[in-house]
């Protein structure tokens, strides 16, 4: 998707402007959230801040594993990013970053990790739905990526009052659903077929399954 946007003299593209879009509906929702569900306000700020160490990692990901061309092109930091590697890199900061914080300010880990999950998939849905609206041809795979998101989102308003974890459950199906939508994307085979992205999500989804059923790095 690289059609543009003029405001004004401006030259935007639109990717950028649904990113926006996906950050202001996620933050709105999960300002909502916590009044509606009573939820310590200081969450949002937390993790607003994971959000921009996520941004920081993922965008400097590049100087860690391109370090030559980046020595010879310093600049290209500006354009460029870690790739898939850099998404991985910047998900084990924000984790690293809301265990911190949960410690300092003494509020469960599973907290940090639910509103996080659930702030990601609102913004992932308003994203594609924003592609489903305005790009052509329309692709039948953002439909059920949607339809992924919306019944994660659902399914923890309707579980967020039980004594369980919810967060290994929500992201073990959504790596689920997202290894089987893969198969209708381009992808670039590194292992067994599997692209480096098939190989995350099944590894995140083995990692989800043990913490749900194993019931470990549950709050007391």
């Amino acid at each position: 998707m690289e059609d543009v946007w003029f405001i004004g003299p401006l030259m935007i593209k639109e990717k950028w402007i649904l990113y926006v879009v996906a950050a202001i509906v996620s933050y709105l929702v999960l300002k909502v959230l916590t009044k509606v569900k009573g939820i310590d306000p200081r969450v949002i700020e937390s993790v607003w801040n994971a959000a921009m160490v996520f941004l920081i990692v993922w965008k400097g990901s590049y100087a860690v594993f391109y370090p030559l061309q980046t020595v010879k092109n310093p600049i290209a930091l500006l354009y460029f990013t870690g790739g898939e590697k850099g998404v991985v890199l910047g998900f084990i900061a924000v984790l690293l970053y809301l265990f911190l914080r949960s410690k300092k300010e003494a509020l469960a880990f599973s907290l940090y990790i639910d509103m996080t999950l659930l702030t990601l998939l609102t913004a992932l849905c308003t994203y594609t739905l924003g592609r489903l609206v305005l790009d052509q041809p329309i692709s039948i795979v953002w439909w059920f990526e949607i339809i992924l998101y919306l019944i994660l989102i659902a399914y923890w308003f309707i579980k967020s009052n039980a004594d369980k974890l919810l967060w290994p459950e929500t992201l073990m199906w959504f790596s689920l659903g997202n290894i089987a939508l893969s198969y209708y994307k381009p992808q670039i085979p590194i292992l067994l077929g599997l692209s480096f992205s098939q190989w995350t999500y099944i590894v995140v989804s083995i990692i989800a399954i043990i913490i749900s059923y194993k019931g470990f790095l549950k709050d007391k």
